[in-house]
């Protein structure tokens, strides 16, 4: 889904009631689309939900969300792979 202009709002996708679909998804590639602070907020609660449990690289750079809005996704996937797996993340 990389550049395909994607909002957040499309981010609903990945919204705990619709995610069962997503599931097995583990490689997701949102760079350069229309990622905001309200698309973040989706795609973390979505995360802390455990909606995408086989989730494990997610790509956001080149959207406009704040530094601090994408580190609050990647904290989310971060407790998403701990809470779907035994080995040990560096840093955690």
């Amino acid at each position: 889904m990389e550049s395909c202009r994607a909002s957040s709002c499309g981010l609903t996708v990945c919204s705990p009631a619709a995610a069962s679909p997503l599931a097995g998804l583990e490689w997701c590639d949102l760079k350069a689309n229309r990622l905001n602070a309200a698309g973040c907020r989706a795609l973390a609660e979505a995360l802390d939900a455990g909606a995408l449990p086989a989730l494990r690289h997610l790509h956001l750079h080149l959207n406009p969300a704040s530094d601090a809005e994408l580190d609050a996704v990647a904290a989310a996937l971060s407790r998403a792979v701990r809470r779907s797996t035994d080995v040990p993340l560096w840093g955690a």
